[in-house]
Parts: structure tokens; sequence; C-alpha cells
């Protein structure tokens, strides 16, 4: 059920900003937030109480809710927008020029 509410928050925000770009932002937001809650519940016991129940990062909402070829295909799919996302940002991290 997570992995459908995710694909389609993920395709509206395409809907909206119609940019690729936009589109691996947001994947790369929203799995990085989840990581970060994942690592807070890990150390915070109350706060495991209100947030324990969401999935640690898309990757584990993935082989949760999906099993043998789909899971590998979805995987795939994750691999190569993280892939996309990181040809992105090192160029745009590596142009800045150094002020001195």
């Amino acid at each position: 059920m997570g992995l459908i509410i995710l694909v389609v928050i993920l395709i509206i925000i395409l809907a909206i900003f119609r940019d690729l770009r936009s589109f691996l932002y947001a994947f790369a937001i929203v799995d990085i937030i989840l990581r970060i809650i994942s690592f807070v519940c890990s150390q915070i016991g109350e706060v495991n109480k209100l947030l324990g129940k969401l999935p640690n990062s898309i990757a584990a909402m993935i082989q949760a809710e999906s099993s043998g070829t789909l899971e590998t295909v979805l995987m795939w799919v994750y691999v190569g927008l993280y892939i996309l996302f990181l040809s992105y940002l090192i160029p745009s991290f590596f142009g800045k020029k150094r002020r001195r």
C-alpha cells in the first residue's frame, strides 16, 4: 500500500512540474526524509511509537511490497533514478566557482 501511495505522489509531482530534474529531486528528498525519520525513530523511543510504522526508505518499501522479478526491476529503476539524480547533482556541485 505504501508503494502505491509513493508512486501516486511521484506521478503528481511529475505532472505538476513536468520536469525530470524536479521529479528526481523530489524522489531523493522523499527517500532522504524517510531515512532521517528512520534514524530518529531508532534513537528515540517515544518517536518510534508515533512514526515507527513508516518505511525506512523507498528501497525498503519496494522490498516489502513486491517480490521476485518485479522487485528486481523496481530496484533497478530505483538505482537508475539515483544515477540520474547524481548526474544532475555532481555537475552543479563542481560547476560552482570558488569565491576569493
